[in-house]
């Protein structure tokens, strides 16, 4: 307390409910972004389409039939499946290089004669080659795949914007409904304190 001061300061208890705890967690999630000036947390609906990238948000039944036709599951089983065969194809490569890294140490230290050193080499340029061709075809692969990902994401809308306006919709449904609770019950304690008025009048 500082000096000289003789007020006291009083502890007001909050009102604890959905609305309240949905600013908090706001104003938690905004005090940690300061630190990184690159994220920002959007505050109205006009904010989040336009950190979306999009003027007009796509209707809930649109961005639903998109993502349901775009089969988010499937898709994902797909990209396992993908995923193990990359790991397959690693090891592979890994046994290739082992495979060329054991010729070419060979090679280098292959003290015979130079007849000997080409045949060395002739049989040393063909792993060489064979290495290059598998690894230009896995890119190629690669790349067709990422590419048919690629188009298939663009196609579908944002689904962030509706995430957001949905929560933003139920957070103020909380709050009404909280509010609406608190006035029944208000109104509850008023009927009980009539009621007891009513009785105490109706005695002889």
């Amino acid at each position: 307390r500082r000096r000289g001061c003789t007020r006291v300061r009083r502890c007001h208890r909050r009102p604890v409910g959905p609305g309240w705890l949905a600013v908090q967690v706001r104003r938690d999630v905004r005090a940690k972004t300061l630190t990184c000036p690159g994220l920002r947390v959007p505050t109205t609906m006009a904010d989040t389409a336009a950190g979306a990238g999009v003027q007009d948000m796509k209707p809930v039944e649109v961005v639903l039939e998109q993502w349901k036709v775009f089969d988010f599951p499937a898709k994902r089983s797909q990209w396992d499946a993908l995923s193990v065969m990359f790991t397959k194809n690693k090891k592979d490569r890994l046994a290739g290089r082992k495979r060329l890294a054991k010729e070419t140490k060979e090679f280098k230290s292959s003290t015979g004669t130079d007849q000997e050193k080409l045949t060395l080499v002739s049989n040393l340029i063909p792993l060489y080659q064979e290495e290059v061709d598998i690894l230009t075809k896995r890119c190629k692969e690669i790349e067709s795949d990422f590419s048919k990902v690629l188009e298939q994401l663009k196609c579908l809308a944002d689904p962030f914007p509706v995430l957001f306006a949905l929560q933003e919709d139920k957070v103020r449904k909380e709050t009404k409904l909280s509010e609406l609770e608190s006035e029944a019950n208000h109104y509850r304690s008023q009927v009980g304190v009539l009621q007891n008025e009513l009785r105490l009048s109706l005695l002889p």
